[in-house]
């Protein structure tokens, strides 16, 4: 594996910033609901063919009395209205009849709302005062002239309370930063890169819980807005013997941390093999835990407003993230040629947050409860790291240097997946995913300087199955 260095900020704003512009442009595509608009107020003309009789109780069909040969009361017409406006948005091959019937329908409502306006106003009362014009007003602004009859989407469980809990289990192949610990030194040139070197492909478990709740908001058209939090932990925990190292005439290096008269670290000469490592052994231990606040768009796109397939859902999202990472690690060995035995002890807790942005996008399979999705996320990370560094080794005094980094990195994950249950109040996610993480703590020693604390990168690999209970 490739050494890896923590994200500078230029690239941090090239990768995060394009991310929001593809989210933005990715709106433009969908299918929008209208913004809502200013209230109109009704028109007070009377229309020099407007009917006699009173619209109040008994509006008369007109010019839809081919299509409706009933007389309407004024809430029954706007129910009849509100109807035509649901078949029409059903899309199918009639819908330009239901648009037809619609528009006449509503005309008889326009009139007979002017024409009581007009009467009222003739008497000298304030039309806005009577709640029956106030009624009709209302329905007019909320029923526009010319409705949009392309097909709705309506894709996907609707819950009651528009709430719902998840959880979720799975396992990932983490590609581990490389860590370095010894070397050799031949005529008085060191080299720190031929000692014992981990560049682990280790498994780790994911344990995810989370929710979300419908908000009571729109936003840029979107067809519904939600609020979404999760707990994410991750652990990763490595034992094993490391084996000997023989450094084959060669200079034994032990750097040190940089504390104290020996903080430089220990060189052993060879003595015929004396500074041969017998054994060794190394121990990581890596748990996370990322909680997660976003708000989410959902929009669906259908360009040719397809009769039998549903169209392409769009999910946008926002928010932020914090994560509390907890880093141990330790590598210790004997030299029974020299007596003596040493051992390294890293702790480094790294608390971090940031902004969080990214897309889903998801394909319902026409006719079934299954639907394909695919996404993607970036995170920027603000790290605060702090711990210390120790080196043990036999007939001296612990050396302990303290190390910290507040690097700024980046994080980014792409996943792909199938949803079964779409339309039921139990849901079920199975998804393949992957990405890199930018802020994995490192320690260098070289001898020279104290311990170096750097945030690098751990690569990722893994599958999830979540389930989610909607109510």
């Amino acid at each position: 594996m490739t050494h890896r260095s923590a994200a500078h900020p230029c690239a941090v704003k090239r990768v995060f910033l394009p991310l929001l512009a593809v989210i933005g442009l990715a709106l433009g595509g969908c299918v929008m609901a209208p913004p809502e608009e200013e209230s109109l107020p009704l028109f007070l003309e009377l229309p020099p063919d407007a009917p006699k009789e009173s619209v109040l109780d008994d509006l008369e069909p007109g010019v839809a009395g081919e299509l409706s040969p009933k007389r309407y009361s004024m809430r029954e017409l706007v129910a009849e209205i509100e109807e035509m406006q649901r078949r029409c948005q059903r899309g199918d091959e009639f819908r330009d009849d239901y648009r037809e019937r619609y528009r006449r329908l509503r005309q008889q409502l326009q009139d007979g709302a002017n024409k009581e306006a007009a009467a009222l106003q003739a008497a000298g009362k304030d039309p806005y005062e009577d709640e029956r014009i106030r009624y009709m007003h209302e329905a007019l602004v909320r029923l526009e002239a010319n409705p949009d009859c392309r097909k709705q989407q309506v894709v996907g469980y609707e819950p009651e309370f528009g709430a719902s809990v998840d959880g979720g289990i799975g396992v990932a192949r983490l590609g581990l930063p490389g860590y370095r610990f010894l070397g050799t030194e031949v005529g008085a040139i060191p080299n720190l890169s031929n000692g014992y070197s981990f560049e682990d492909e280790e498994t780790t478990s994911v344990q995810q819980i989370g929710g979300g709740i419908d908000l009571p908001w729109r936003a840029f058209g979107s067809t519904r807005l939600s609020l979404r939090l999760s707990l994410m932990r991750t652990s990763v925990d490595i034992d094993r013997n490391t084996g000997a190292f023989d450094p084959s005439g060669a200079t034994l290096l032990i750097p040190g941390t940089g504390d104290g008269p020996s903080g430089a670290g220990f060189s052993l000469a060879s003595a015929g093999g004396l500074n041969v490592v017998t054994t060794s052994n190394y121990r990581l231990k890596l748990d996370s835990d990322a909680f997660y606040a976003k708000v989410m768009g959902e929009y669906w796109c259908d360009d040719d407003y397809d009769d039998e397939e549903p169209g392409i859902g769009f999910f946008p999202y926002v928010g932020v993230r914090y994560t509390d990472s907890d880093f141990r690690q330790s590598f210790g060995g004997s030299i029974p040629g020299y007596g003596r035995d040493f051992e390294y002890n890293t702790v480094v807790d790294t608390k971090s947050w940031g902004p969080i942005a990214g897309f889903q996008i998801a394909k319902p399979i026409s006719g079934s409860a299954v639907a394909l999705r695919a996404g993607v996320t970036a995170s920027i990370e603000f790290n605060d790291a702090s711990g210390s560094d120790s080196l043990d080794f036999t007939g001296f005094g612990r050396q302990t240097m303290r190390v910290s980094n507040d690097d700024t990195t980046l994080s980014y994950g792409v996943n792909a997946g199938v949803t079964v249950g779409a339309t039921a109040p139990i849901r079920f996610d199975v998804d393949a995913f992957a990405g890199s993480s930018g802020n994995t703590p490192v320690v260098t020693r070289d001898g020279v300087r104290p311990s170096q604390l750097e945030m690098e990168r751990t690569d990722y690999i893994g599958a999830t199955l979540r389930t989610t209970f909607r109510f």
